[in-house]
């Protein structure tokens, strides 16, 4: 294999928050990984090209190489398990390093940007980026061949333009971010004149699609809104990353298609965790955050639901991300 290209490897600089340290453990060099935690070239290329389209860029870039380092390093993903099911990634954008870094054999990315040709060809770009032969189009999937330390294996990508949710439920759980106000003005505008000559029809698609919110004075049309994705019988791991409003586990289904043993990965703590709290529980994890408590409400809220909390040693004692195993049906 060629390794001119790793010769080459130079990750982008990203200072690591130290509240992505513990102090229980030695500090792990999140920007430099040991070969033997990306103990090939391929992986290693990945893991440079990382990077983040939204919020702080560098802070999301830290947090992805962070868990990356972290779950290999402690070998906290079986990947056997991600070799016989898919990796589903909700709101994934272009952003395929991050679930090959992390083990993902067959990826499904689900994100309405997809609808656009141009951004699957991007993907197919970002492949050819860290592997040593162009990828192929498979129907409307891309295959190719990439080393995760065994040797090269089959990995297959296929692209779903539709909503995770139905749009009621991210309708209801939009929140007054920036990008909320926006939509409402634009709302505004189109209820005082729907056609507004400044609210182009790109503008209307953008902000009707992106991240699936709907303004709440918005009507679309039936047929213009995005179908829901099918989320298959048999799922390794579902992974977002910066999906805030999305609860993997909002819709009963999701959980049930989650294999024994199967993972979801995301950076927040979902909020239907917190919304099962009673008030005592409630009261209890506020001050349970003063003393490093409130992790263990979490984890005791997850193995109700049949599932175990995995700590991830550059989070420390932080209750503020997911990474859970589904240990019963």
């Amino acid at each position: 294999m060629d390794t001119s290209r790793e010769q080459g490897f130079q990750p982008k600089q990203i200072s690591v928050p130290d509240r992505f340290r513990t102090p229980e453990r030695a500090p792990r060099d999140y920007a430099h990984p040991s070969d033997s935690v990306l103990p090939t070239e391929h992986v290693r290329l990945a893991y440079a090209h990382i990077d983040a389209a939204t919020g702080n860029k560098d802070g999301a870039i830290a947090q992805k190489r962070a868990f990356i380092v972290d779950i290999r390093s402690d070998r906290l993903i079986d990947e056997e398990l991600l070799t016989r099911h898919p990796t589903v990634y909700v709101g994934s954008g272009k952003d395929i390093e991050y679930p090959l870094c992390l083990g993902s054999r067959t990826l499904m990315m689900v994100d309405p940007i997809f609808r656009d040709p141009a951004m699957r060809a991007e993907v197919k770009d970002h492949v050819s980026a860290i592997i040593t032969h162009q990828p192929e189009w498979i129907g409307d999937g891309l295959q190719f061949k990439f080393d995760f330390g065994k040797g090269e294996e089959d990995v297959l990508i296929t692209f779903h333009p539709d909503l995770f949710l139905a749009p009621e439920a991210y309708a209801a759980a939009q929140t007054e971010s920036n990008e909320a106000v926006g939509i409402q003005r634009v709302a505004a505008i189109l209820k005082e004149d729907p056609d507004d000559p400044f609210v182009t029809d790109e503008v209307k698609e953008e902000w009707r699609t992106r991240t699936g919110r709907f303004a709440p004075d918005y009507k679309p049309r039936k047929d213009s809104i995005p179908p829901r994705f099918e989320i298959p019988d048999r799922v390794g791991m579902i992974l977002g990353h910066r999906t805030t409003g999305v609860d993997f586990d909002q819709d009963p289904a999701v959980s049930a298609a989650l294999v024994q043993g199967g993972y979801f990965l995301s950076d927040h703590a979902l909020e239907s965790i917190a919304h099962s709290l009673t008030p005592q529980e409630l009261q209890d994890l506020l001050l349970g955050r003063v003393d490093n408590r409130s992790n263990e409400i979490y984890r005791q809220k997850w193995r109700e639901r049949g599932f175990s909390f995995i700590p991830l040693a550059s989070q420390g004692d932080s209750d503020q991300y997911t990474f859970v195993r589904k240990i019963a049906s």
